[in-house]
């Protein structure tokens, strides 16, 4: 779910995808410094915890990002929610 809500209408390459416990981290290539700060914005919108992304500049056509957000408790945990 969390992969299917990125942005559609960019290029985008995703290079490396982790899940350690409650965090998600997402590693990948753009083509401009926005586009990281778009997908940080549409895993926001899924519930995600997700600080401002970094940015590196690889050559003229590519900028690498990195992501680490937390992602949402679930809704039936043992620390809360219904029961």
């Amino acid at each position: 779910r969390v992969l299917k809500s990125l942005p559609k209408d960019m290029r985008l390459q995703i290079l490396e995808t982790r899940i350690e416990q409650d965090r998600l981290h997402l590693v990948g290539h753009v083509r401009v410094h926005s586009d990281a700060e778009r997908i940080a914005a549409a895993l926001r919108e899924q519930g995600l915890d997700v600080p401002q992304p970094t940015t590196h500049q690889q050559d003229k056509r590519e900028i690498e990002f990195r992501i680490s957000g937390r992602l949402p408790a679930p809704v039936n945990s043992e620390t809360g929610g219904p029961s």
